[in-house]
């Protein structure tokens, strides 16, 4: 009689363990996917086509995994100060609201899932090789195509920078972005923000693919 009852209490925990389980065989949410889609998804993208910045809030974060260095994404999450877009976003200069400051823990859940978000543009091993003349000619180039006229750029200055406010901020961009999404994004940024007004190197305006590699790894000094 004990071992029935024995097998029924097995079995009644079977079924338990069943019901708990998600339907279909879906896989259960992670806590770092949880927060993403239920707090960031409100101003960023997590998945379709590339649309300009005018109508969206945010950067997506479509292939987050390929394109911020692990450990500054971290550190920044749990205390977003670092202002990427000076103007806005959304090109507007009215005064937004703070990004939310993540704990240690839940920084460290959002890290853990954005890693495998993935950008099937970027080809991986591309920024391998590079030399001191790699990054001196890149800074040449980048000055003489005045990237500067858009995005602040560290200098000698008494403010520590110098450049526009209408794209990106990269007095970081050696520390937040890898470098060969960077690359990628730097060969055409329409491809990822279409509309956007951004430089898109050619032959025509004589700038090389070579070029790109070079501005790239000086872009990855800046930090």
């Amino acid at each position: 009689m004990r071992s029935l009852v024995g097998l029924f209490s097995i079995a009644a925990i079977a079924v338990a363990l069943l019901l708990l389980e998600p339907r279909g065989g879906a896989k259960a949410e992670s806590p770092g996917e949880t927060i993403v889609k239920t707090q960031c998804a409100q101003c960023h993208r997590l998945e379709g086509q590339a649309i300009g910045r005018r109508f969206k809030k945010a950067p997506d974060l479509i292939g987050a995994g390929d394109k911020y260095q692990r450990a500054w994404l971290l550190t920044w999450l749990k205390n977003p100060k670092f202002k990427f877009y000076p103007m806005g976003y959304d090109f507007q200069a009215d005064p937004k609201e703070r990004h939310l400051a993540l704990s240690a823990g839940d920084a460290e859940a959002v890290v853990e899932y954005l890693s495998t978000l993935k950008e099937p543009l970027v080809k991986h091993g591309v920024m391998v090789n590079i030399t001191p003349a790699n990054i001196e000619r890149g800074k040449a180039r980048y000055e003489v195509l005045q990237c500067y006229a858009c995005h602040r750029t560290p200098a000698n200055t008494p403010q520590g920078w110098t450049g526009g406010d209408t794209s990106t901020d990269l007095r970081e961009s050696g520390k937040r972005y890898q470098a060969d999404w960077l690359y990628r994004f730097n060969q055409n940024p329409l491809d990822f923000v279409p509309d956007s007004g951004a430089f898109v190197p050619s032959p025509i305006q004589n700038v090389t693919q070579q070029d790109v590699f070079d501005i790239t790894a000086y872009m990855m000094t800046l930090k």
